[in-house]
């Protein structure tokens, strides 16, 4: 054992890590992952243990739970190994938070979902306020439902007044998660739920779809420097997702107001406090709105609540109600409820048998009873921010054990993900792991005894059983990492993912790519160039020379139709507990029906809950510089140009043009990298001639634009510069065909086209050998400012660097 390990162990009264315990094999990905986020460091921030340490001291503490129920020392240490080994070998994680805090002695929580109350009184939103940052502190989201708050104009008693409404105590909540980041690493999750019949309802679909007052102002202020329409959406877009940034929106809609839709009828507002009818409005004009603001921003979501409490979701129906989730939809909670979370790697449980491969059953059923008596030993092992989630937890006992690496398998299996077969497959595994977990959790009840709360559940006509809930499909957004597979349920968003740092580009492949290498050489079409060509490219549905039985089988996110997502989401709904972390990706094309039908082929096909986002809708992370400092609130046009970076590199290239020889240089911040040009510079080789000012002018307009602060990305910019100087020109050229050049603005264009090729920034679209277009593959991440930021599992993740949010 190492020295680190030894003494970070013995300060939390932990023994030392058996010696003939295997190590932790990881990918560089999760090495750096765990050395950044999980490791526990002194003082000055070096690390005290190792990915080793980490496992051992949380296999140790939770299996430790096992001394309540008179487990011998020699007991709890060989069920420690046991746990160790599941994380060691990349079977099974649980949630973050656990492997954040637990034997470290930290006093901090270790579950990742919790939904508070916001009772309808001054001292209760702030008693809501003060428990979300407690939450927030030890790793947890928190979830939230808006519905019994009074409409924004009513009456409060005690002052005549009128109340403020909803959406604006939406905006203290989202403003106090700012401020408090969960365990030092990354700001807090939430989501906001509010009924589709509160009479808030259109303010509340709009929150984060119609600009503000303030962010009205600050457009109005920006408008008159974007000279397109697209540039204009861009801003307003990137001025949207700073209103409740740190919440996702969901709408709770109830079966009444799906069947008023579907009739084209209206339906009943309802005043939270007394239950009077307030206001009728057009059910068909509500869902459209709802599938509007969905189509341009990707909120707010759809949840189910009443199908939601007529699933084994809630195991209490006569005592309790569920009104809001967790921040990625799938867990649905009582108020002071908490689920913990853990996820199979089911990429680790694949047989190769006589060539061919097969699910190893036995060891899954092994993993999913050691799984499940884990999380049941996180219950009591668990320090809770408050007494009442305390008390729910041990009364319920809600666990949710998921899977991650689904498309791995199905790759290993060579079941295309968009297949009846697939769907199929989903429903025997989730099924399996269903059964199997709940008859652990009956064995564990034989010992330990039934949830406090079984005798008035949907249990009590069967065989007790531990816990009111088992199984959930949560994201899996670290720990997948960690374990070195896809996300959850989902499909590989690439074979590989490209990294761009400086002038080096990274390829980090996936599984799924290793996989397809080894049926490319059995299936005999292997070339080192087409390994080199699906590496830069991350997927292979546009490649000749590749069979199409093996296309489909190896078809990325944006390749399968959203139809097929839903029904993979509800093929793993038929047979879990809670609720299923599910992104349906749409096309940029997607159009307002395609979201219309999705959400009614979800709703139909007994999904709880439903998240689309459609590709492209949301632009950049604003950069201009939104502060509630006054000071800020006054910007002049020189504010909004990104200052100059002490050191700048870059390319030079040199083109023959009608004027002479010219010299453009394209400089990059180095902390950056050559995705955000900084600045261009055009000499002519002869100065102090008119060819030399103009060149001099064009390089100082072209840096002015480039540097100007907005949604729109920098690349985006210099394929703008490219086609408004490209062409340009009289009567003199230089040069033939296409490398002709017709005047000093033409230069300028041939040496961005240039640049753009040499760092691997634009791409021959498949379509049209003659269009390049920009190689993106999501949104602008706010943390290493690629746009490298996708949407996967409900949550957000950059494929440049380690920024994730849920």
């Amino acid at each position: 054992m190492k020295t680190a390990d030894k003494m970070s162990l013995a300060r939390v009264n932990i023994p030392a890590i058996p010696s003939d315990l295997v190590g932790c094999h990881w990918t560089e990905d999760a090495i750096k992952l765990v050395n950044e986020r999980y490791l526990r460091k002194d003082l000055n921030g070096n690390h005290i243990e190792t990915p080793e340490g980490m496992c051992w001291r949380v296999s140790y503490h939770i299996a430790s739970a096992d001394k309540k129920y008179g487990a011998s020392e020699e007991n709890i240490i060989a069920l420690a190994r046991d746990f160790y080994q599941m994380m060691a070998n990349r079977e099974f994680f649980p949630n973050a938070p656990t492997l954040y805090n637990a034997g470290t002695g930290n006093g901090l929580q270790f579950s990742a979902c919790f939904v508070l109350p916001i009772e309808d009184s001054m001292e209760g939103i702030f008693d809501s306020l003060k428990w979300q940052a407690l939450v927030h502190k030890s790793g947890g989201g928190t979830g939230f439902a808006l519905s019994n708050l009074r409409a924004k104009n009513a009456i409060v008693k005690s002052t005549r007044g009128k109340s403020s409404g909803p959406i604006s105590f939406l905006q203290i909540f989202n403003a106090a998660t700012e401020s408090v980041k969960q365990g030092g690493t990354r700001r807090g999750a939430n989501m906001a739920i509010m009924r589709v019949d509160h009479p808030d309802i259109l303010e509340f679909i709009t929150c984060k779809s119609v600009l503000s007052e303030k962010n009205k102002k600050i457009f109005d202020r920006i408008k008159s420097s974007i000279f397109s329409e697209s540039g204009l959406e861009m801003l307003e877009i990137g001025l949207l997702e700073t209103q409740v940034a740190n919440f996702n929106i969901s709408v709770a809609a109830t079966n009444a107001f799906m069947k008023a839709v579907k009739d084209g009828l209206e339906y009943d507002l309802v005043d939270p406090q007394d239950g009077s009818i307030v206001k009728r409005l057009p059910a068909r004009m509500v869902f459209d709105l709802i599938v509007k603001m969905a189509w341009r921003t990707g909120d707010p979501g759809l949840w189910f609540i009443d199908k939601t409490n007529d699933s084994p979701a809630n195991p209490i129906p006569t005592l309790r109600k569920i009104e809001a989730t967790n921040p990625c939809g799938e867990q649905p909670l009582f108020n002071f409820d908490v689920c913990n979370l853990g996820s199979i790697a089911l990429s680790r449980f694949i047989l190769k048998n006589n060539g061919r491969y097969d699910v190893n059953w036995k060891e899954l059923e092994r993993v999913v009873r050691l799984a499940v008596h884990f999380l049941d030993n996180v219950i009591d092992k668990n320090p809770y921010p408050l007494p009442e989630i305390m008390n729910l937890a041990h009364e319920i006992r809600r666990i949710g054990l998921g899977v991650m690496g689904w498309a791995d398998m199905l790759a290993y299996l060579g079941i295309p993900y968009a297949s009846q077969e697939a769907c199929e497959m989903a429903e025997e595994v989730s099924r399996f792991i269903n059964e199997i977990g709940h008859n652990e959790s009956e064995e564990l009840s034989e010992v330990r005894g039934s949830f406090p709360l079984w005798d008035k559940s949907i249990y009590n006509t069967r065989k007790p059983i531990r816990n009111c809930t088992i199984t959930t499909i949560a994201p899996t957004g670290e720990i997948r990492i960690l374990a070195g597979c896809c996300g959850g349920i989902e499909p590989p968003y690439g074979l590989t993912e490209i990294h761009k740092f400086e002038n080096r580009v990274l390829v980090r492949t996936q599984p799924v790519f290793d996989r397809f290498i080894e049926v490319a050489r059995e299936r005999g079409f292997y070339s080192q160039v087409l390994e080199e060509e699906v590496k830069n490219r991350g997927k292979i549905g546009d490649l000749e020379g590749i069979p199409g039985d093996v296309k489909v089988v190896f078809s990325t996110a944006h390749e399968i139709s959203p139809e097929w997502h839903v029904r993979m989401q509800a093929s793993f709904q038929k047979n879990t507990d809670n609720g299923v972390s599910k992104t349906i990706n749409l096309p940029n094309s997607a159009t307002l029906e395609d979201v219309s039908k999705i959400y009614w082929m979800a709703y139909e096909t007994e999904c709880l809950g439903i998240t689309v986002f459609r590709d492209g809708c949301k632009g950049q992370v604003l950069s201009v510089g939104i502060s509630d400092d006054k000071s800020n609130n006054e910007k002049s046009p020189k504010d909004l140009v990104r200052k100059r970076p002490n050191k700048v590199i870059g390319s030079t290239i040199r083109v023959e043009t009608p004027d002479g020889a010219i010299f453009v240089t394209i400089n990059f911040d180095p902390e950056v990298g050559p995705s955000e040009p900084f600045e261009i510079f055009a000499n002519v080789a002869k100065a102090g001639t008119d060819a030399a000012a103009d060149a001099e002018a064009l390089g100082r307009a072209s840096s002015l634009f480039l540097r100007y602060q907005s949604t729109v990305t920098s690349v985006q910019k210099l394929m703008e510069l490219r086609k408004q100087y490209r062409g340009i020109g009289g009567s003199r050229t230089a040069g033939f065909g296409k490398n002709k050049v017709t005047s000093l603005a033409d230069g300028i264009g041939y040496a961005i086209d240039e640049y753009l090729k040499n760092f691997s920034l634009v791409e021959n679209d498949s379509s049209d050998k003659n269009k390049e277009v920009l190689v993106s593959k999501g949104n602008r991440c706010p943390q290493c400012k690629q746009s490298s930021l996708i949407h996967e599992e409900s949550c957000v993740r950059c494929t440049n660097c380690d920024y994730f949010q849920c």
